[in-house]
């Protein structure tokens, strides 16, 4: 997914690899997290899907159809808005 890429590529040129490891790391969280209870991130209205916060600057955008989770977006709140 290219805007999980952006986020790394961004984090490693701003921050460090340790920061690098956190956001990957929580974004796994998170998708756990979504497997277990596919409800867990709220619906959005504006936007026309689900998220759920990964980090507080980022937003993981996703979908649920026929049993599946489809991973739509990761969003920086610096980017709003974002609908």
């Amino acid at each position: 997914m290219s805007n999980f890429d952006d986020n790394i590529q961004y984090l490693k040129v701003e921050w460090n690899d340790t920061v690098v490891f956190n956001f990957i790391s929580k974004t796994s969280s998170v998708i756990e997290i979504l497997k277990r209870n596919p409800m867990a991130g709220a619906w959005d209205n504006e936007i026309g899907c689900n998220k759920i916060l990964v980090t507080k600057h980022v937003y993981l955008f996703y979908v649920l159809k026929d049993d599946n989770i489809y991973l739509l977006k990761f969003w920086n709140n610096h980017q709003k808005p974002y609908w």
